[in-house]
């Protein structure tokens, strides 16, 4: 369990946002396709797959990237180097106001890319096996030290590549870290891609891929009946975060008020059914924020649309609010967005920002049919209008990694 002692003195709140999504590249764009239930999953259109169970996948859409892009390049790279980019450039007067040794990165991310095809093609060994490879390797370590090296970050530099939390984890590190050192800055969030061929095979054989053979849009389907399994998305979000004294008021988009994460280690493809430590997760980062779960307006969930990650997140759900478990609004982001692994819940915190600014809690896209095995509070029709002072946003991994952030509206 990752859990810190608590320096009462300080709020620490994310001053910043630019993101690259499949509903949008921009904070407006990103929310007006929330608002309007928007889903991106589409043909894949990056790369021939038409041999693997799922050919549709929430691709990020962008004239000038669709055409120097091939199935060659490492996408989640560009993400980064985009979100960076016009996040430091829009957030500049900000950061000046650190030396170098005190801006920090904490980034989540997936696994290294390799370009298989063109390694085929050329991949000869010439006695020293490693420097032949090294060519068609891009590694993500490296990928954030150069991002980070080119805007003069030179405080901690962390790189989290815990799958599906690993965003989560890098906000949680960012927020706990700023706690105890609450005159530094730090820039955290995620980065993923995952619409390659040795990755995306990866996920063919781990077997969560929907089966859904009706329309593109409708195929990722959070807590739904019918669901029938994941699809992939891609994108990043990067947030500048500070203590709130140090940030201009007018910038201020959210308050980070606790986080925790815990590791169950039951299986690879499986998340542990019974939700208890995805649950002690969440308990820990709601004592944490000093509050209780009454306090809790609504839970953004990991909500990947598979049969056994929704009732488990419905068993913890149960653990975490007892009896008025079934009452709290619940929401995921995947049926707009698919599920973006490294990236998905640095995205997904830009959903709760949206919540806490327009005081609502979204469609769920895709949400027809409650399942009596989840019955969970699942919001369809029109958005659910409401005071929203504190979300639980909440994600788990493949492997039994999970995480709780609390977030919410700042008040001076």
């Amino acid at each position: 369990m990752i859990l810190m002692g608590k320096n009462e003195k300080t709020k620490i709140v994310l001053s910043g946002l630019a993101l690259a999504s499949p509903i949008g590249n921009d904070i407006p764009a990103f929310f007006n396709a929330i608002r309007n239930t928007k889903t991106a999953t589409a043909k894949i259109t990056c790369m021939d797959s038409e041999k693997f169970s799922a050919s549709v996948a929430a691709e990020v859409l962008k004239e000038k990237w669709n055409e120097e892009l091939t199935d060659r390049d490492d996408r989640k790279n560009l993400f980064l180097n985009y979100t960076l980019e016009k996040l430091l450039n829009d957030r500049k007067r900000e950061l000046e106001k650190y030396i170098p040794e005190s801006r920090h990165l904490f980034l989540g991310t997936g696994i290294d890319f390799v370009n298989i095809p063109e390694l085929l093609e050329r991949f000869t060994l010439s006695g020293n096996e490693y420097f032949d490879f090294i060519p068609y390797y891009r590694n993500t370590y490296d990928i954030a030290k150069n991002a980070a090296s080119k805007y003069l970050i030179l405080g901690s530099f962390t790189v989290n590549v815990a799958t599906c939390i690993a965003s989560a984890q890098a906000i949680g590190i960012g927020y706990l870290f700023l706690k105890e050192n609450p005159d530094n800055i730090a820039i955290v969030g995620g980065f993923d891609s995952m619409l390659n061929y040795p990755q995306y095979l990866g996920f063919q054989r781990l077997g969560p891929f929907s089966n859904w053979s009706g329309e593109p849009d409708k195929a990722c389907r959070p807590f739904d009946k019918n669901r029938s399994g994941m699809i992939l998305g891609e994108g990043a979000a990067v947030y500048t975060m500070q203590e709130a004294r140090s940030a201009d008021p007018e910038n201020i988009l959210a308050e980070v008020k606790g986080y925790a994460s815990s590791m169950d280690g039951y299986l690879i493809t499986d998340p542990e059914p019974s939700g208890s430590y995805l649950a002690r997760a969440a308990l820990r980062a709601i004592k944490y924020a000093g509050l209780s779960p009454s306090d809790i307006d609504c839970v953004h969930l990991h909500g990947t649309g598979t049969l056994k990650n929704d009732e488990a997140e419905a068993n913890a759900m149960k653990l975490i609010f007892s009896e008025k478990f079934s009452e709290i609004p619940v929401f995921s982001l995947k049926g707009h967005i698919g599920h973006a692994i490294g990236a998905c819940s640095a995205l997904e915190v830009g959903a709760v920002i949206y919540s806490i600014k327009n005081q609502c809690v979204p469609i769920t896209a895709n949400f027809q049919k409650p399942d009596e095995k989840v019955p969970l509070n699942v919001i369809k029709g029109d958005e659910k209008n409401m005071r929203i002072q504190n979300v639980l946003k909440l994600n788990a991994n493949i492997g039994g990694q999970n995480s709780a952030l609390v977030i919410g509206k700042y008040e001076p």
